[in-house]
């Protein structure tokens, strides 16, 4: 929902009150990255995980999600079209959202 397309339980999670809120929907939707980003320790598997959700990152189903696949390729490419782009360390407050475990299974990221 929204501008950052949060699922109903990522921005609840974040306690947004209006998805539709542009402050309230990046604010939001650039914490849950951060968290993927520092969750999964790439940044494809962190895009994926933004598609697929981070479950089926975990437990390896996003596999049967090739949209997920493609989804992340894509944003990488944006990225890699950006020269001098500086290592991404996420900066603002990498924690998941209510309901995400933090310390779920130990994730052997695969090359989307």
């Amino acid at each position: 929902m929204g501008l950052m397309q949060l699922m109903p339980d990522t921005w609840k999670g974040y306690d947004v009150s209006n998805p539709f809120d542009p402050d309230q929907n990046i604010r939001a939707g650039t914490q849950f990255l951060a968290y993927l980003i520092k969750r999964f320790g790439e940044i494809d598997m962190a895009l994926t995980a933004y598609n697929a959700g981070p479950r089926r990152v975990i437990d390896g189903t996003w596999k049967d999600r090739p949209e997920s696949a493609v989804y992340a390729k894509r944003v990488m490419g944006f990225y890699g079209n950006i020269t001098d782009m500086p290592k991404i360390e996420p900066r603002v407050n990498a924690m998941p959202p209510a309901g995400i475990e933090q310390d779920a299974a130990t994730v052997e990221p695969d090359t989307v």
